[in-house]
């Protein structure tokens, strides 16, 4: 999971990410006072070479490729 890893650990406003092979589930641990977009998440996680499934941020779901909206999210 190195380049996953590597890949999301380098989108601005990502401190770290966890991620278990046997659930299949990642953690993302923000900078403080930074935020992301969902958008940025699954870009990051294409980018390593997975297919994001979902993304769960501030309660909600994305199960599909999140659209720009221009906003910032809040970690």
């Amino acid at each position: 999971m190195p380049n996953l890893t590597r890949s999301v650990e380098r989108a601005a406003g990502v401190r770290k990410l966890d991620f278990d092979l046997n659930t299949g589930r990642g953690t993302v641990s923000f900078e403080p006072g930074k935020s992301v977009t969902p958008q940025t998440l699954w870009e990051a996680i294409a980018r390593s070479g997975f297919t994001p499934e979902r993304i769960e941020l501030n309660g909600t779901v994305y199960e599909g490729p999140p659209q720009a909206t221009g906003e910032e999210r809040e970690p």
